[in-house]
C-alpha cells in the first residue's frame, strides 16, 4: 500500500491524468456527452468533408489553421471524428492541469477538496454541453496556469495551450486572459515572465490576424465572412426583438425580417447591404434600453449572489491590503464584463461558464484563512454553488435525453426515407446536435442548412435564396408546431422577392415533422 502511495506522490500528474480519462468517458457516455448546439455539429461536418464532399478546413468560427490540422486527419484517417476525439484529448488533459495545480496549493485538505470537485462538476456540465467556447476556455485556463512555471518547459506548453485556445475560440481566450488578470498580475513582475505573457498574447493576436487574411484571399469566403459577422450581431442583439415590434424600414420587408430574427433568411434579399442597415439601426439603441437589456443577467443571479458571496468571504480572510485589492478587483472585474455583454448581446450559458472558470481558480489560490468559522462559511458557500451546477446537470439530462430521443425516434427516420433528396431544415427544427458527436459523418450528406450557413461557399448552387426551393426542388424540413406560419412566411417571402406564387405539398410526415415541397403556380 505505501509503494502504491509513493508511487502517487512521485507521479501524480499521470495519475490524475489517467484518472480524468477514466472520468471523461465515463461521463461522456452516462450523460451522455452532445454538441451544445449545431455550431460544432456543422463545423465537425465541414472538417469532415460530410458537408461539401470533401474535408475543408473553412470552419468560420475556429481558425483556418487549426482547420487545416483537422483537415489533414480526416483526408489521411477518414472513419474517426478528428473534431470530436481531439476536443475530448484537450479536456482531458486540462483539466488534469486545473486538478494538479490544485491539489498541489499550499490550501488545507477540505479547500482542496471541494475545489477539485467544483472543476469536476464544472467539467461535467461543459461535457453534457460539449462546445467549441468552453473548450478553448478551459485549454487557456490550464495554459494560464503552466505559463508562469519556474521550468521553462512547462512554461512552454503554457503557451502552446493558451495558443490552442485561441486557435480554437479567439474571443473565449481573450475572455480568460481579462477576468484571469488578478490572478496572475503578482506574476507580471517577473521580466521573464512578462516577456513570456506578451509574446504569447502577440502570437494570439497574430494567428487571428492570420485567419482573417486567409479568408480575404477569396472573394467568396470574404463575402460571406462579413456577411455572417452583421447577421450574428444582429441575431445576438436583444434590441433586434423591440426593433421587429417598431419595424420602420423602407427597403426590408417586415417578413424578410422576422425570417432574420427565426434565423432562416434569403440570403439573397437580405444582404450584407441590408443587414448593415439594420444593424445601423440597432446601433442607434438608446442607452436606457441597453441597460435593460442587461436584466438578462437575472437567470444568473443565484449563481451570482454564490460567486459575489465566495469573493466577501475570500476578501475578510486577507491579511494584506494588496491581496483584498485584487480579490475585490477580480469580482468588480467579472460583475462588469458579464453586464457588458449583456447589454449588447446575448449571455450565452456557455459564456457564462467560460467567465467564470477563472474566478474558482482566483478563490482558490487566495482563499487562506485560519479562523475555523470563516472556513466553514466558505465551504458552505462554495457548497451550495456545487449543488446549484449539479441541479443544472440532472435538469438538463432529463431533457436532453427527450431531446436525444426525439431526433432517433422521429427527425432521421423521416430524413432516411428520403435518402438522395437535398433537405433544408428550418432554423434550428433538426437538432444534428443531439446526434453522436463520434458519428456525424455517417450522417447522410443530402442535408443543406440556413442559419449561419446562409451565404455560405458551400451552398453555391445547392441552396443561395428563397426560389431555391421552386428552382431546385428543395425539400423543407419543419416541425409541426407552427408549421402553417413558418411555411406561409417563405411563400410570401417568394412571392414578394421573386414574384413566385407558390402551393405546397407534404410529401412525407410523421406525428412531429414535416417534409414540405414547394411548387410553382
Amino acid at each position: 500500500m505505501m509503494m502504491i502511495y509513493n508511487l502517487y506522490k512521485k507521479h501524480k500528474f499521470e495519475w490524475l491524468l489517467l484518472q480524468n480519462t477514466l472520468f471523461f468517458v465515463l461521463a461522456a457516455f452516462l450523460l451522455p456527452i452532445r454538441f451544445q448546439d449545431n455550431d460544432d455539429s456543422l463545423m465537425c461536418l465541414i472538417a469532415s468533408g460530410n458537408y461539401s464532399g470533401s474535408p475543408d478546413a473553412h470552419l468560420v468560427f475556429i481558425n483556418y489553421i487549426y482547420g487545416l490540422i483537422l483537415k489533414l486527419f480526416y483526408v489521411f484517417v477518414p472513419g474517426i471524428e478528428w473534431y470530436t476525439l481531439f476536443f475530448c484529448l484537450m479536456h482531458i488533459v486540462s483539466l488534469s492541469v486545473i486538478t494538479y495545480k490544485i491539489i498541489t496549493n499550499n490550501n488545507e485538505r477540505i479547500i482542496r477538496f471541494m475545489f477539485v470537485f467544483l472543476f469536476y462538476v464544472i467539467e461535467t456540465v461543459i461535457i453534457q454541453s460539449f462546445q467549441f467556447t468552453t473548450t478553448a476556455a478551459i485549454l487557456a485556463l490550464a495554459g494560464f496556469l503552466l505559463i508562469f512555471d519556474q521550468k521553462k518547459w512547462v512554461a512552454v506548453f503554457g503557451v502552446l495551450f493558451i495558443l490552442l485556445g485561441s486557435l480554437i475560440r479567439f474571443e473565449a481566450v481573450m475572455l480568460i486572459t481579462i477576468i484571469a488578470l488578478p490572478m496572475y498580475i503578482k506574476k507580471l513582475i517577473n521580466i521573464r515572465s512578462l516577456l513570456l505573457f506578451v509574446i504569447c498574447l502577440a502570437a494570439v493576436v497574430a494567428f487571428n490576424l492570420i485567419d482573417r487574411e486567409i479568408y480575404n484571399q477569396d472573394r467568396n469566403w470574404r463575402s460571406y465572412i462579413e456577411y455572417n459577422e452583421l447577421r450574428g450581431k444582429i441575431n445576438d442583439n436583444p434590441n433586434a426583438i423591440s426593433l421587429r415590434d417598431n419595424f420602420s424600414m423602407n427597403e426590408i420587408n417586415i417578413n424578410d425580417y422576422k425570417l432574420l430574427l427565426k434565423y432562416f433568411p434569403d440570403g439573397n434579399i437580405l444582404n450584407s447591404h441590408s443587414l448593415k442597415q439594420i444593424n445601423e439601426k440597432l446601433g442607434l439603441a438608446q442607452f436606457d434600453e441597453k441597460i435593460l437589456n442587461s436584466k438578462q443577467i437575472l437567470s444568473y443571479l443565484p449563481f451570482i449572489v454564490i460567486i459575489l458571496s465566495l469573493f466577501l468571504i475570500t476578501g475578510f480572510s486577507q491579511t494584506t491590503t494588496l491581496n483584498r485589492f485584487i480579490v475585490t478587483a477580480g469580482a468588480i472585474l467579472f460583475l462588469s464584463i458579464i453586464v457588458g455583454i449583456s447589454m449588447n448581446a446575448s449571455l450565452k450559458f456557455r459564456v457564462f461558464i467560460t467567465a467564470i472558470l477563472p474566478l474558482f481558480f482566483l478563490l482558490q489560490y487566495y482563499f487562506i484563512s485560519q479562523r475555523p468559522h470563516i472556513r466553514k462559511l466558505f465551504v458552505l458557500t462554495l457548497s451550495l454553488f456545487i449543488m446549484s451546477l449539479l441541479y443544472v446537470v440532472v435538469t438538463k439530462k432529463i431533457n436532453k435525453n427527450s431531446e436525444i430521443n426525439k431526433v432517433y425516434s422521429m427527425q432521421l427516420p423521416l430524413l432516411e426515407r428520403n435518402k438522395g433528396v437535398n433537405v433544408v431544415p428550418f432554423a434550428d427544427h433538426f437538432r444534428i446536435e443531439n446526434t453522436n458527436p463520434f458519428k456525424l459523418h455517417s450522417l447522410q450528406n443530402s442535408l443543406v442548412f440556413g442559419g449561419w450557413l446562409t451565404n455560405i461557399p458551400f451552398n453555391a448552387q445547392k441552396f443561395d435564396s428563397f426560389k431555391s426551393f421552386v428552382d431546385r426542388k428543395l425539400l423543407l424540413f419543419v416541425s409541426r408546431k407552427k408549421s402553417d406560419q413558418f411555411i406561409q412566411m417563405i411563400q410570401t417571402s417568394i412571392d414578394n422577392n421573386y414574384g413566385i406564387k407558390t402551393s405546397v405539398s407534404v410529401i412525407d410526415m410523421n406525428d412531429e415533422y414535416l417534409l414540405i415541397l414547394f411548387r410553382r403556380i
